[in-house]
Order: C-alpha cells, then sequence, then structure tokens
C-alpha cells in the first residue's frame, strides 16, 4: 500500500523569501505520484513496468532502491540491491571509469582485492579499452551507460532495478 506523495511549489514559493512571504496563503498543491502500490516479486522473477510518461515508473524504482521513501505504506526487500535509475548518476566526472569502478564497489561494501578480481571483467564487459582510465566526464552518454551497466552487473546484485538506462549509447 505504498504511495508517494510531492508538494508542488507555486513559482513564488521557490524561494525562501517566496515561502517566507506565503507563510499564510494560498496552499501548496498536492500530487500523488503513486498511490496504493502493492507488489510481490519471488525469486527469480523478471518483471517490467510499463506505463505512460509521468505514470509513476521511476518514481517506483527509486521507492523500491531507498533512494526516495514512501509517503505511506512500506517497501520490504530482502537481498542486495542494485539500482541504474540515472544514467552515471552515481558517478564522480573527475574520476576514471577505473576509480569510479572501485568506488562504486566500495559504496556495496566489496573489498579492495575482491574490485581487484572483478575489474578486468568490467572492463572487457564494458569494451571502453583504454578509455577506461581517463575521467568519465570525457565519455560520451554510451560509454557511461557501458560502464554503469558493466560495474552493476560484474558486482552480481540480487535484485537489479534498470530505468531508461539501456535506451541510449550503442545496441
Amino acid at each position: 500500500d505504498v504511495g508517494v506523495r510531492y508538494i508542488l511549489l507555486t513559482e513564488d514559493q521557490r524561494t525562501f523569501k517566496g515561502r517566507a512571504l506565503n507563510l499564510f496563503g494560498a496552499p501548496t498543491a498536492r500530487f500523488w505520484a503513486l498511490q496504493n502500490i502493492a507488489l510481490n516479486i519471488a525469486p527469480g522473477e523478471v518483471v517490467g513496468i510499463v506505463g505512460r510518461n509521468g505514470s509513476g515508473k521511476s518514481t517506483l524504482l527509486r521507492v523500491m532502491s531507498g533512494v526516495i521513501h514512501p509517503t505511506v505504506g512500506t517497501v520490504a526487500i530482502t537481498g542486495r540491491v542494485n539500482p541504474l535509475l540515472e544514467l552515471g548518476g552515481a558517478f564522480n566526472g573527475e574520476l576514471t571509469g577505473r576509480e569510479n569502478a572501485y568506488l562504486y564497489g566500495a559504496i556495496f561494501r566489496f573489498s579492495r582485492e575482491r574490485m581487484d578480481e572483478i575489474i578486468p571483467q568490467i572492463i572487457a564487459f564494458s569494451e571502453l579499452g583504454a578509455f577506461f582510465d581517463i575521467p568519465t566526464k570525457s565519455y560520451s552518454s554510451g560509454m557511461v551507460a557501458r560502464l554503469a551497466f558493466s560495474v552493476a552487473t560484474q558486482l552480481q546484485p540480487e535484485i537489479l532495478l534498470i530505468d531508461e538506462i539501456l535506451a541510449v549509447g550503442d545496441e
């Protein structure tokens, strides 16, 4: 029974001054991005969420990954979750592909030694070659997508959440 409600600010409420001056003014609008959502997904199942633009698909994935918390209801997930929600959103553009891979691994509590074992697989799967050791700010969107997908899958999550990341880059 998960729901996510956003408060929509009017133009004059988007600054601190605007909010302060409008303390007793018109109430803000509320928008339910998700209402009464209930899912049971068994181990081994592959699930696709389909809907129109603005229907809450990305919001649902953000709730499932813990990026945002539901306004109402609860989410219970058993297993190591690896979300690919925003194209390279977790990468630091100043770091190389290699450095970002190690950082991403550290976030998921992989030891340096374990990452040393995984890195060759990430390089091979991503097909970045020499680009793996240059800053990701110079990568194309397709290169970032390949790196993100490669790192995420080589860390072998129990649950992989993907939101449109595969819609960019090379086939």
